[in-house]
């Protein structure tokens, strides 16, 4: 017995815990789809534990109506979203990649090849109308 929801009557199962804030109720796991056996990204927002806003709601909203309009390599796509009784989940693709933040020595090639793919994502989202800032971005460069 896991200490992840169930969320098999949406067609996923819980695979492990990728991340969380749970100060602004949000937990992302890795998941499977039960139709497709294919890896994806749950992002589940806890409204109804954690001491959300209203604001914390549109923020949600907002950021699925951009997820399913962007279309980028490596942006993962929007798949769907649910609502479940402590809030609501969005659906994406699984990226599978190396976590930066393992301790780990770089490469001059690695930094090099790593930033202009950066670079790539961060010129598709300021093409954008109106221009995409990523909020996770700007708060490390403050």
């Amino acid at each position: 017995m896991s200490d992840f929801p169930d969320f098999t009557e949406y067609g996923y199962e819980i695979d492990c815990e990728l991340g969380h804030n749970r100060g602004n109720g949000r937990v992302t796991y890795l998941a499977i789809d039960q139709n497709t056996q294919a890896s994806v990204v749950i992002k589940q927002f806890q409204f109804a534990q954690a001491k959300s806003t209203w604001s914390d709601y549109q923020q949600y909203e907002q950021e699925t109506k951009l997820l399913q309009r962007l279309r980028h390599p490596s942006i993962p796509r929007f798949l769907t979203s649910f609502e479940t009784p402590t809030g609501f989940c969005l659906v994406q693709e699984y990226k599978p990649a190396s976590a930066l933040a393992q301790c780990r020595l770089w490469t001059l090639i690695e930094v090099r090849q790593i930033a202009e793919e950066l670079l790539k994502v961060l010129m598709y989202l300021q093409q954008q109308q109106p221009p995409i800032i990523h909020r996770d971005i700007t708060a490390v460069l403050r």
